[in-house]
């Protein structure tokens, strides 16, 4: 999963340089989010994860221009690979949003996280959405076992997720999962 994770942040990292500083107030996916919000997002998460790892996240501040956005992912990248990488990373305890979870299930978020959120900035800027089908597969399943109503808006205890949209049966397991997570694919 480690792999995958850095595969991730590294497709990621290839999607934030090519945006242009046009482009971040370009909407995404995430309706709440410009490009600019979405890109703050994916490094606040990896700072995140850093943290709850025993990592000290990279030092971030305002980043207004695309190239600005672009080093700060890079940075931040290499904090959360980097604790995620660390001895014992996947069977220490780390608090999250969701709770004291192991690190191998942190990394399983994370990975989540990243493949999503990236998707987002993928369509928002109109790169490449394809997901490999059996990291796709894997994360869908693992959200389908792990996100429920109260996870849900509106009306869930931690909303953070748009209901499900319907897909069909044969369409890749990267639609099925950006569309579990209430993206339309």
């Amino acid at each position: 999963m480690l792999s995958a994770y850095a595969e991730a942040i590294h497709r990621n990292q290839l999607r934030v340089d090519v945006v242009g500083t046009d482009q971040l107030s370009d909407p995404t996916p995430c309706t709440d989010w410009d490009v600019h919000a979405l890109i703050g997002h994916i490094i606040a998460g990896y700072q995140m994860f850093a943290t709850a790892c025993g990592t000290a996240p990279a030092a971030g501040g305002t980043s207004v221009t695309a190239r600005e956005l672009a080093a700060a992912h890079r940075a931040a990248a290499s904090g959360a690979l980097s604790a995620f990488s660390s001895p014992n990373a996947m069977q220490q305890i780390v608090q999250l949003p969701v709770g004291a979870v192991p690190g191998s299930v942190a990394l399983g978020l994370a990975l989540t996280d990243a493949v999503v959120h990236g998707w987002d900035l993928a369509k928002a800027t109109g790169q490449d959405l394809s997901i490999e089908e059996g990291l796709a597969a894997m994360l869908l399943a693992g959200a389908q076992d792990s996100i429920g109503p109260d996870m849900r808006q509106p009306g869930g205890v931690m909303p953070v997720f748009a209901q499900p949209i319907a897909v069909a049966p044969d369409r890749p397991s990267g639609e099925h999962l950006v569309a579990f997570l209430g993206r339309e694919p």
